[in-house]
């Protein structure tokens, strides 16, 4: 089973971060073009913004209703800095449209400006006191995020020292091993017979390591615009999910059922949203 849910404390809407446990307001306006925007038309409705420790608790008091026993895979923020409303400011009032520009690198024929990349993550000061957890984690990302930025920037203008300091200082063996790729590309770049070398090869690249840094943290703290969750209801059967008052039947088919009992219609029950 797998749960894609919004992340309580992501950056695109800290004037959450210290709301109690409630639904509370949440737009599409992602999907059409702010040109197009006008704020008092826009149409918003409820919906529940999550920890990782509120799932937890959702899951094993399910767990416990339904007399079954799970297992989480995993648990991890997903789009971090380049969740959709990063780039609206609606929700946040700061509109840092840092998405556009990493989704742009992967764009045949598009040069990224540098200055469109770098993060500043200050407008958050004062939700940092009362959520130190979360700050750690979008300030330790932050830096290294922005020390990519900045190392491509030394190479489009030739400082080597820069570069030279900044892989030696990089304090995690596979953030230092991204960056030696990135300067092996870019010093290489007549190997590679395209119009284009930025466009085509160096900017999908910086794109691909910003990412990995996301993928490197285990262990979810809620930052990101999704908080997603593997687990496993250990045996099969029904899990029922009971949040304020709503019931969500999950129904879930173990692969020992379904290889044993051809005759049983294949398929599982998928979570739905309520309010």
């Amino acid at each position: 089973m797998y749960f894609d849910l919004l992340g309580k404390y992501s950056p695109e809407w800290p004037k959450y971060w210290n709301k109690k446990d409630e639904m509370l307001p949440y737009t599409m306006s992602h999907l059409i073009p702010n040109t197009k925007w006008k704020k008092e038309n826009l149409e918003w409705f409820l919906a529940s913004y999550w920890s990782p420790e509120k799932l937890r608790k959702t899951i094993q008091s399910a767990a416990e209703l339904s007399g079954r026993k799970i297992k989480i895979s995993f648990m991890s923020d997903r789009s971090v800095f380049v969740g959709r409303h990063m780039d609206t400011g609606l929700m946040s009032g700061k509109r840092i449209p840092v998405r556009y520009q990493v989704n742009r690198l992967f764009d045949y024929g598009f040069r990224g400006q540098i200055k469109h990349l770098e993060l500043d993550m200050m407008y958050l000061k004062d939700v940092m006191p009362s959520n130190p957890e979360v700050w750690k984690r979008l300030f330790d990302y932050q830096i290294k995020w922005n020390r990519v930025i900045y190392i491509l920037g030394a190479l489009l203008n030739h400082k080597d020292e820069k570069i030279k300091r900044f892989i030696e200082e990089a304090d995690i063996a596979h953030m230092s091993d991204d960056l030696k790729f990135l300067v092996w590309l870019f010093r290489n770049s007549d190997r590679f017979p395209v119009a284009d070398f930025w466009s085509s090869v160096l900017g999908p690249q910086v794109a691909v390591v910003l990412r990995n840094i996301e993928l490197s943290y285990t262990e979810a703290v809620g930052c990101g615009h999704s908080l997603m969750c593997g687990l496993e209801v250990v045996g099969g059967g029904i899990l029922f999910v009971c949040f304020k008052g709503t019931i969500l039947t999950l129904i879930i088919i173990h692969f020992v059922i379904l290889s044993t009992c051809p005759e049983h219609v294949e398929g599982s029950g998928a979570p739905q949203e309520s309010n």
